[in-house]
């Protein structure tokens, strides 16, 4: 199954779900319905999460989430793309508004608004070439010394650190700043393996670990206290009808979908 295919496989899904809640009953009270404020939302290189398709239109899980929290607060979205680190940047000067996806961190806490809602779970996935045999699944022993690159910035890197103590396993760290050239390090043998979210589906490497599944949240800057507000009321919203989904990956479904994410339904009450 390539690429493309599973995109359409996994938006499909997300519409179906979308398409069962919106046919039950139920009055929505929009805080700021008819506000028509823009909002500029920060994205990476993150493929399935927020794309922009050959006809120029935005897809992808946070996509779906944004323009449901549109239903509640009247927003319209400008999509801004960057690296992660500059998206930071950007998020903390007040240049953008929000990012969809950011881990909840005591240093990220005093730097930036988070949600009180969680969005989603995303785990660290470390990815290595399909004709490295070097490497299989879990073998700790044998990422002894494993040269692995990460995004700038990024949650996962600091997970990494933990997940290979806590295996007793030493690792290199090279930064990159987009997911692109990642893997692209990866291809060209400068690393052994990339460390990513389970937000990224590639299906032209294997993974070789799993680990560290945490929720994520929206973040915006210090200034941007009624957008969190918004956010916030939003998300409660979304939660109370259900409709909230989780990402996380399960073993056997990523096997089935060929190592891909999965939506999974999470939070009924």
């Amino acid at each position: 199954m390539g690429k493309k295919e599973w995109k359409k496989i996994r938006h499909g899904i997300i519409i179906f779900v979308m398409a069962f809640f919106s046919a039950i009953p139920f009055v929505v009270y929009g805080k700021n319905i008819d506000s028509q404020e823009t909002i500029r939302i920060g994205y990476i290189d993150y493929g399935g999460f927020i794309d922009l398709d050959e006809n120029g239109e935005y897809t992808g899980y946070g996509v779906e989430l944004l323009d449901k929290i549109a239903e509640y607060t009247g927003w319209k979205y400008e999509y801004v793309y960057d690296t992660w680190d500059n998206i930071l940047k950007k998020l903390e000067s007040g240049e953008i508004d929000m990012i969809c996806q950011a881990q909840r961190t005591p240093e990220r806490e005093e730097r930036f608004l988070l949600s009180k809602y969680w969005a989603g779970t995303e785990a660290c996935v470390l990815y290595a070439r399909m004709d490295d045999d070097r490497y299989y699944y879990n073998d700790f022993e044998a990422f002894n010394g494993i040269r692995v690159a990460g995004l700038k910035e990024s949650f996962q890197n600091d997970d990494l650190k933990e997940y290979a103590q806590k295996n007793d396993f030493s690792f290199e760290l090279k930064e990159y700043m987009t997911t692109e050239e990642c893997f692209q390090a990866l291809k060209e043998g400068a690393v052994d393996a990339v460390v990513q979210g389970s937000l990224v589906g590639m299906d032209d490497y294997k993974i070789i670990c799993r680990f560290g599944a945490q929720p994520f949240y929206l973040m915006a800057g210090k200034q941007k206290q009624k957008v969190m507000e918004d956010a916030d009321y939003a998300l409660g919203e979304i939660t109370n009808i259900h409709f909230t989904l989780s990402i996380v990956p399960s073993r056997d479904l990523v096997d089935f979908f060929r190592h891909h994410l999965q939506l999974y339904f999470l939070r009924w009450k």
